[in-house]
């Protein structure tokens, strides 16, 4: 039996539809490189991205670390303390206008307190102390209302929010130094 060769098939392409197939192909070509570009610029330029995100993906959450030492955060939580000492508020006989002064005085010294980084040895200290002025605060703002039950409430509240940071100062001899 003879064998029959294959015959050549030939097709006619349409010339405008191999144009449209180089053109596509060569769009995504560009695209391609313009990604592969993209994404080595932006990870060049920040590097920090890329391993934050590893870090994150790996642990489930980024751990911070204290971006300042123990002995750092003793100087700074010290001096702001001692801000406070040195201007401790009484109620007896304050004037409307130094309630005003001491309660902003009070917001800034607790928002000095909030914007440190705290390690966690000091975590307690660093939350009592914020709290305290938050509530020598609320007492302020109470006397300021000028009532009999607001002055008594007030006393109990301000009474409160000195022991507390006393008791720090006894547990952290430091805080007077």
């Amino acid at each position: 039996m003879p064998t029959k060769k294959p015959t050549k098939v030939q097709t006619k392409l349409n010339p405008t539809a191999v144009k449209k197939i180089i053109v596509l192909n060569n769009a995504l070509a560009v695209a391609v490189l313009i990604g592969a570009y993209g994404y080595l610029a932006f990870f060049t330029f920040f590097p920090k991205l890329s391993t934050d995100a590893q870090e994150i993906s790996s642990t489930g959450y980024q751990e911070e670390t204290p971006k300042i030492s123990a002995e750092q955060y003793q100087k700074e939580i010290s001096s702001i303390y001692q801000q406070y000492q040195k201007n401790q508020v009484e109620l007896e006989g304050i004037t409307a206008e130094k309630i005003t002064e001491k309660i902003i005085e009070m917001e800034q010294l607790k928002d000095k307190i909030l914007d440190l980084s705290v390690p966690a040895d000091f975590m307690t200290l660093h939350l009592t102390i914020a709290s305290s002025f938050g509530e020598i605060k609320n007492a302020l703002s109470e006397k300021e209302k000028n009532t009999a039950e607001g002055e008594t409430e007030a006393q109990k509240k301000l009474t409160a929010a000195h022991e507390k940071l006393t008791q720090m100062a006894a547990q952290y001899s430091w805080l007077n130094e």
